[in-house]
């Protein structure tokens, strides 16, 4: 196709053409690695665009040509059970960024968004909550604890 291709953001590391993409009208999704969160991995991200699968490099962005049309961005495809997916509609021509994050727990696969996520999301501000509480309880029982033990030494003869 002839289409001009939108001017690319800042850190785009490589662009993929979907298979076939290229003869019908398409558009643009740009994944894009939100750093708030680092990964272990150190050999980039699998995600598979409209089944087309491929790794993004832990930082940076990647922009992929597809067909117009619905597309489904699924991330972390090593576990089935744990893959995360976002469903869009991309118009011809059209440039739909998609951040992914990874999650602060480590058995979340992460997410994935249209606008940048930031801060922990709800799931993860209460798993914050749910050890902060843990623990909270935890000291509070030790401190018990010791003190009982300490009255019942004091009452030794």
């Amino acid at each position: 196709m002839t289409d001009p291709v939108p001017e690319l953001p800042p850190g785009v590391s490589q662009v993929l053409v979907i298979p076939g993409a290229e003869a019908v009208p398409h558009g643009f999704v740009d994944l894009i690695a939100d750093q708030t969160v680092r990964a272990l991995s150190l050999g980039g991200t699998q995600i598979a665009v409209n089944g087309y699968r491929f790794t993004r490099p832990t930082a940076g962005a990647v922009r992929v040509v597809v067909p117009a049309g619905p597309v489904r961005v699924v991330v972390n495809l090593l576990v089935p059970t744990l893959n995360t997916h976002l469903d869009l509609f991309v118009a011809p021509g059209q440039v739909v960024p998609v951040f992914h994050r990874y999650s602060w727990v480590r058995s979340h696969p992460g997410y994935l968004s249209t606008t940048p996520l930031g801060s922990a999301t709800p799931e993860e501000r209460n798993m914050f909550q749910f050890l902060g509480l843990f623990f909270a309880g935890l000291l509070l029982s030790s401190l018990l604890t010791v003190g009982v033990f300490a009255l019942i030494v004091r009452a030794l003869p």
